[in-house]
């Protein structure tokens, strides 16, 4: 049986690079990483990251993750998703799927997002915010962690302190956990 695993968080918590540590582990041929970014690129090439579009992208992100996981594959998901209704879609299917909550404070999450320097998002989001830029930003909407909430699910099967943790550490926890769910 197939497995759906959703690292989430907030932007800069370190999802996506313990998802690289993760798979450096585990190997890609027997995980597919499913990329949120090139999904939203396929559905809106423009994006302005309102509410309505976010729901539609995280809409067919699921979806995705649902068809390659009926097809035998186990699938990678690091998105921020920060509607627990996101998440709780794929808890709610038949396919088994483990929440990871990548967990940080947003004092580093904001350190973080400021020094990207590989162009995945915009960066310095987080301080263009706090300066008062206004609400909607172009190219960028509404900035999740300040302008948006996100929402922590407490029942996340896994919570990963990635201030505390490298990222090939949090991912050795991740494997350790995932082998006493039958991943292998």
């Amino acid at each position: 049986m197939s497995l759906i695993i959703w690292l989430t968080g907030l932007p800069g918590s370190g999802k996506s690079t313990i998802a690289q540590a993760l798979l450096r582990s585990i190997g890609q041929s027997r995980l597919e990483y499913l990329s949120l970014d090139t999904i939203r690129k396929e559905i809106i090439p423009h994006p302005e990251y309102t509410d309505a579009e976010r729901d539609l992208v995280y809409e067919a992100y699921a979806d995705r993750a649902l068809l390659i996981a009926s097809s035998g594959k186990d699938v990678l998901l690091d998105a921020t998703g920060h509607k627990k209704r996101y998440r709780d879609r794929l808890r709610a299917g038949t396919i088994p799927f483990i929440e990871i909550f990548i967990s940080c404070p947003l004092a580093i999450c904001m350190e973080r997002e400021a020094a990207r320097t590989n162009n995945l998002v915009i960066s310095n989001t987080y301080k263009r915010a706090l300066a008062g830029e206004k609400k909607r930003r172009d190219g960028l909407g509404e900035v999740i962690g300040i302008d948006v909430p996100y929402e922590e699910n407490h029942q996340a099967d896994l919570i990963i302190d990635s201030a505390s943790l490298t990222p090939e550490l949090a991912a050795r926890t991740i494997l350790k956990f995932l082998e006493t769910k039958g991943f292998k």
